[in-house]
């Protein structure tokens, strides 16, 4: 009995100290806002679903300015992706 116990709770640790390393994420659906000159823009979320394992929260996404690479996001494009917190930096995924 004491074995099972103390197996559990050493795969508790290993999950729990797993969970502090993961990548913060979130799903969500939004239309694009305020683009600038340098192809960056914000995005008003419609729909914002965090991550149950790695949650990514709203009020981090709502201050990021995003970069559109192709530069063809225009005001009031939809778009529907999936954030993640990457070295510090939220990217569209």
């Amino acid at each position: 009995m004491k074995n099972i116990i103390l197996g559990l709770a050493l795969t508790s640790t290993a999950l729990f100290s797993t969970a502090q390393a993961c990548q913060q994420e979130a799903q969500f659906i939004g239309t694009v806002t305020n683009v600038s000159a340098d192809c960056s823009y914000k995005i008003d979320f419609s729909m914002y679903n965090v991550s149950m394992v790695c949650p990514l929260g709203i009020d981090e996404a709502l201050m990021t300015r995003f970069k559109d690479a192709s530069c063809t996001l225009k005001n009031g494009d939809q778009v529907s992706e999936i954030l993640i917190n990457l070295n510090d930096q939220i990217v569209i995924d």
